[in-house]
């Protein structure tokens, strides 16, 4: 793809001269008609062929055409087209953002200014990032086989090509990873803990300031780390724990030692499935014959738990936790930030979690059969909502009160995106209802426009079945339109700017 230069000129074309240009097609091959001067240009409405419109929910305006297969949007900062399934780009007015989404999840491409990234599958990628201490960094992936940087600092450069030989820096969340002939040898460093993999996973030695260790997995291994302390981004000390730990016939036998040299230290001792002994300060826990038989004594939240087996029964008691679990059956339970509910799972289940600057409250009928999920930020007062029905509907209320219906909804209740709204969503949205939050503006649209309905505060304008009876209600007064004959419905450039701008605008006085 070919970035838009910053320089380039951000004049956008106009969705009203596109829509014009192929009205006068269809028009002279169809109607054998003309398109009026600009002043008294209207709203072209030809249905699925054709039509072109304001945007609801901000300032711009729309063409749709072919019907679920084009469409175009110049928004207020952005120019956004598409052709779904297959592609869909936008561009910032200023050329230095830029987003396409080609068959997502398959393939997609990110701009902002000078940084880059596209990928392949989630495979293959690639990006270009501009970095203040580094200068700009270029990387080629070809997950998880072929990894490539280039860096201004020949220190930071690497590449590796898997199973052959590799060394590479902040990936696979590790500072460094280092291979030869992978599975063979393998050495990674994760801060100042280094291990080296001979026959990964099977046997590895690590070490670091005050550590040690070694295992033959799954026979046996054992590690060890001295407490230490080191100051962190406030200049303040702080204690790094230590820890001992200890394991045989991976995973029956486990001796560890945990929080060396902190308030919090603990141990666990296993032997399982016979029992499991957790204990520490804040919590003990204790599980005989896992996972049948446990009990938890949760000191710092103030709680105790009993199950049997979990996680299918469970009863907890104490100021911070309530339970009842008996799955599948029930699961009735609260902790001081979180609400759940569960009545023959699946079949209904409900969450609510609330913090000091969030009320998240959702639940369900089913996997997705309906979900109604509200959302409050308390820091502002502002909701937002959704209400999902696999796959017959989904309806969304923003925090700023835009609201929007579609009917169907295919794949928007499993997985949500730029890439889904774009490229999918138009191909299955036979009914679209949007209503603006802060005017009377509203646009509805059936079967890609074969029936459309477009409301502001000054006028009201219908079309149906490919433009053969349209209807326009103004301050003027009503008119109707049949086979496209009578008077001609009004529109121009006028009628262009979003509710929320004509409402700025004063009156001239002569």
């Amino acid at each position: 793809m070919t970035d838009v230069p910053a320089t380039c000129s951000t004049r956008r074309p106009s969705v009203r001269g596109w829509g014009r240009f192929v009205l006068w097609l269809l028009a002279g091959l169809v109607l054998g008609r003309t398109v009026r001067s600009e002043e008294s240009e209207p709203w072209v409405s030809l249905g699925p062929l054709i039509q072109t419109f304001p945007l609801t929910l901000e300032p711009g305006e729309g063409v749709e055409a072919a019907g679920p297969f084009y469409y175009r949007q110049d928004r207020e900062n952005e120019t956004l087209w598409a052709v779904p399934p297959f592609i869909s780009s936008a561009i910032s007015d200023d050329g230095e953002r830029s987003q396409m989404f080609i068959i997502p999840p398959l393939f997609s491409y990110r701009r902002y200014g000078e940084d880059r990234r596209w990928q392949v599958g989630q495979l293959l990628n690639r990006s270009n990032q501009e970095r203040i201490e580094d200068g700009l960094i270029r990387r080629f992936n070809v997950f998880p086989f072929f990894f490539y940087q280039d860096s201004p600092n020949p220190a930071n450069d690497y590449w590796g090509l898997m199973p052959i030989y590799g060394k590479l820096q902040g990936r696979l969340f590790r500072d460094e990873v280092e291979f030869v002939l992978f599975p063979a040898w393998l050495k990674t460093r994760k801060g100042t803990m280094t291990t080296r993999n001979i026959a990964f996973p099977f046997i590895h030695f690590r070490d670091g300031p005050g550590l040690n260790g070694w295992q033959f997995w799954p026979l046996v291994g054992h590690e060890h780390l001295e407490p230490s302390t080191r100051t962190n981004i406030a200049d303040d000390l702080e204690i790094v724990p230590g820890h001992d730990k200890t394991f045989a016939l991976w995973p029956m036998y486990f001796r560890n030692r945990l929080d060396l040299g902190t308030t919090n230290a603990g141990s666990v001792d296993a032997v399982l499935p016979l029992f499991y002994l957790e204990r520490t300060p804040k919590r003990d826990h204790t599980s005989v014959m896992w996972p049948f038989f446990s009990w938890t004594d949760n000191h710092e939240e103030q709680f105790k738990q009993w199950n049997t087996p979990w996680p299918l029964v469970g009863f907890a008691r104490g100021e911070g936790k309530t339970l009842n679990r008996v799955i599948p059956l029930f699961s009735v339970g609260h902790t001081k930030t979180l609400e759940a509910q569960t009545y023959l799972w699946p079949i209904y289940r409900r969450r609510h979690q609330m913090t000091e600057n969030f009320d998240r409250d959702r639940w369900q009928l089913g996997i997705v059969f309906y979900a109604d999920l509200k959302e409050l930020n308390k820091a502002t007062g502002k909701t937002a909502r959704r209400i999902d029905s696999w796959p017959l509907f989904s309806w969304t209320r923003d925090p700023d009160g835009n609201r929007r219906l579609q009917v169907l909804s295919v794949v928007e209740p499993f997985r949500r995106g730029l890439g889904i709204e774009r490229n999918w969503s138009p191909l299955w949205s036979i009914w679209r209802d949007e209503r603006s939050g802060t005017s009377d503006a509203r646009s509805q649209s059936l079967l890609w426009n074969l029936y459309r309905r477009d409301k502001t505060p000054e006028s009201t304008k219908s079309s149906l079945l490919f433009g053969l009876v349209q209807y326009e209600k103004t301050s003027a007064g009503r008119r109707w339109r049949w086979f496209f004959l009578g008077p001609r419905l009004e529109g121009g450039r006028a009628k262009t700017e979003h509710p929320a701008q004509a409402a700025s605008h004063v009156p001239e006085h002569r």
